[in-house]
């Protein structure tokens, strides 16, 4: 319980630091600080460590679809644009795939809990899903194919919200 003892100093410091901070960019960063570390204090069995995984899928997904994917079509060109999202969306269901491999990996072992199993199972066999449809997306798109790159790429979209909703509704069905 030594590591307890040490958020709770941490914690304890962090709250005086955010009522004495006036930089809004430095007192946002405390927060959020001070809030990951009471949620760590919450996950305080290894047992839970699947949540971790689950966490990590949703923030991906998140950050991939709000800040990178806008942010490429806003300010490289067409053409740059086609080559990075061959390269970067292979890794991103790569690494689904991975960290829903993980928790389906502690849950098995720590949690067995059929329902959290069964959203881990099926994260990992969506994003490998996805992954796998890769190569025909982008042979469609290569060949003009609008109709079948949209067919792909609305698999790849539905599928990709379904691994989103199954990976937030573990925390509701864990706690």
């Amino acid at each position: 319980y030594e590591w307890i003892i040490y958020f709770r100093k941490i914690n304890n410091a962090l709250d005086h630091k955010i009522s004495i901070c006036h930089n809004s960019w430095l007192q946002s960063s405390l927060y959020l600080i001070n809030f990951i570390l009471r949620i760590s204090q919450g996950i305080n069995k290894l047992s839970q460590i699947n949540l971790l995984f689950h966490g990590i899928i949703v923030g991906i997904i998140i950050f991939q679809t709000s800040i990178i994917a806008p942010t490429v079509f806003k300010t490289i060109n067409p053409k740059e644009t086609s080559s990075f999202l061959r390269i970067i969306f292979p890794k991103f269901f790569i690494l689904i795939l991975a960290l829903g491999l993980m928790s389906l990996i502690a849950e098995l072992f720590y949690e067995k809990n059929t329902l959290t199993i069964s959203i881990s199972a099926l994260t990992v066999l969506m994003a490998l899903l996805c992954y796998l449809i890769i190569p025909s997306t982008n042979s469609a798109t290569d060949e003009g194919d609008k109709k079948k790159f949209k067919q792909l790429h609305s698999v790849s979209v539905i599928t990709t919200i379904g691994i989103l909703l199954l990976n937030i509704s573990t925390f509701f069905v864990t706690f």
